[in-house]
């Protein structure tokens, strides 16, 4: 069993039982229900009874006045108006679930006899209403004693139901409980072993990743999850394109670094060894072959530094620490931009803006800058291209216009190539945001780098 399913054990326990008290509640009070019915049938038939009486009597009143030449009209009115009240008071006395057949068949029979007429037979009348009056107090009295009765049993039961229900809740209570802390027990040494063995792997890791493991007062779980959000953390911060990017450039300079302090001195060493070298100790007759083989070799060896000296600077930029930003971007343009094959340029940089960063921000703004120069000679098919720093307030604005083809939205958004993407890292390490817009020529791109100070 899944240690999750252990911890629904005992809710779940608790639950059913619970259940099972409601449950039994619940049919109790059905009974108290049905009781309570009986009651309302027996009053409503009681009072049903009475009011008849009344009715029947005031009736009987009626005929004996009629009897001695009272006002026709008046009584027989009074007469009608109480008969119809007392037939809508026996439909009911007639159909009511406690009226026994015999009662309502007598009822029915005696109603025939005192219900209003054109023509009423006085001795007729008189006669049923003695027969009915007695049987309506009769039948009253019965409904009523019952009715005291129900009411007596209703009491008993609801006090017996009560009683019942509270002493099997409360046992149902104790039982739960009981059960519960079984349960409980029973889950946690079965979740021990599982618990140890997370305990010696979070110890396992912490060591393994060189961290603090954290004590969270026995709660082993939390110690896991601070432990794998101390994991998570190292990652995101040791694989993060910044970390990525300097460990990179520290690792350029270290190279570059070398190269120029060991492999261009060991070349000029050696070119100054070739230099040293006398043709006429090769051989006399060949002092021309001679010559030109030592030119050969020191214009090779030349060739080889400057080669070296150029990977120097793409790994990283001797000038940018020796000159400035501005020198430096102004003097890769007069090296390797100023072929007369290659577009023309113009600069517009100010000092300012160079000042206001720092080496580390200089040195990615630098890259950003070669890395647009190298998109414009690449794809832009421009004979024209400017290149302007500038600082205004709080911004230093990094700014490559030409007059090309210009750039569609669709390529700025692509995920194929390089360039954009790096553009886009360097950027945001040095708090800057990036926009590729149509050039202030007729045609071109306008590439635009701002950097918040």
């Amino acid at each position: 069993m899944t240690y999750n399913k252990q911890i629904l054990i005992p809710p779940i326990a608790i639950t059913i039982m619970f259940l099972l008290v409601y449950l039994f509640a619940y049919f109790e009070l059905s009974d108290i229900r049905k009781q309570n019915m009986k009651i309302r049938n027996w009053t409503t038939l009681s009072n049903s009874l009475e009011r008849s009486t009344v009715i029947a009597k005031n009736m009987q009143q009626i005929i004996l006045k009629l009897a001695n030449d009272g006002d026709p009209d008046a009584l027989y009115f009074r007469y009608l108006d109480n008969s119809n009240r007392l037939l809508t008071l026996f439909e009911r006395i007639k159909y009511h679930p406690h009226t026994n057949s015999y009662s309502a068949a007598k009822l029915a029979r005696l109603e025939s006899l005192v219900s209003y007429r054109n023509k009423i037979d006085l001795k007729k009348v008189t006669i049923a209403f003695e027969q009915l009056i007695p049987f309506l107090n009769t039948s009253y009295h019965d409904a009523h004693a019952k009715k005291r009765y129900a009411y007596i049993h209703y009491y008993d039961q609801v006090n017996s139901t009560t009683a019942r229900t509270i002493k099997y809740a409360a046992f149902g209570l104790i039982v739960s409980i009981l059960f519960c802390i079984i349960l409980i027990f029973w889950s946690c040494n079965r979740s021990r072993s599982p618990l140890n063995q997370i305990s010696k792997l979070n110890r396992k890791l912490a060591l393994l990743l060189d961290i603090t493991p954290t004590q969270n007062g026995g709660d082993v779980l939390r110690q896991l999850q601070a432990t794998l959000e101390k994991i998570l953390s190292k990652l995101s911060i040791n694989s993060s394109p910044r970390v990525i990017i300097e460990s990179t450039e520290q690792e350029r300079s270290r190279i570059a670094r070398d190269m120029h302090d060991q492999t261009l001195s060991d070349l000029t060493n050696l070119s100054r060894e070739i230099d040293k070298i006398d043709c006429k100790s090769f051989n006399e007759g060949d002092d021309q072959d001679s010559g030109k083989f030592k030119v050969n070799l020191l214009n090779e060896v030349t060739s080889i530094k400057e080669g070296i000296r150029k990977i120097i600077d793409d790994l990283h930029p001797q000038e940018l620490d020796l000159i400035g930003l501005g020198a430096a971007i102004q003097s890769h343009l007069e090296k390797y931009c100023s072929n007369p094959n290659l577009p023309e340029w113009k600069t517009h940089i100010d000092p300012k803006a160079c000042s206001a960063l720092e080496k580390n921000k200089q040195l990615h703004l630098y890259r950003i800058c070669l890395e647009a120069i190298n998109n414009i000679l690449k794809h832009a098919h421009c004979d024209r291209y400017e290149i302007s720093l500038i600082k205004s307030g709080d911004n230093i604005t990094l700014l490559a216009e030409d007059n090309g083809l210009g750039i569609k939205s669709s390529q700025i958004h692509t995920t194929n190539g390089h360039g954009l993407h790096n553009i886009r890292e360097r950027a945001l390490l040095i708090n800057g945001n990036v926009k590729w817009d149509a050039s202030r020529f007729s045609t071109g791109c306008r590439f635009e780098l701002i950097i918040k100070l």
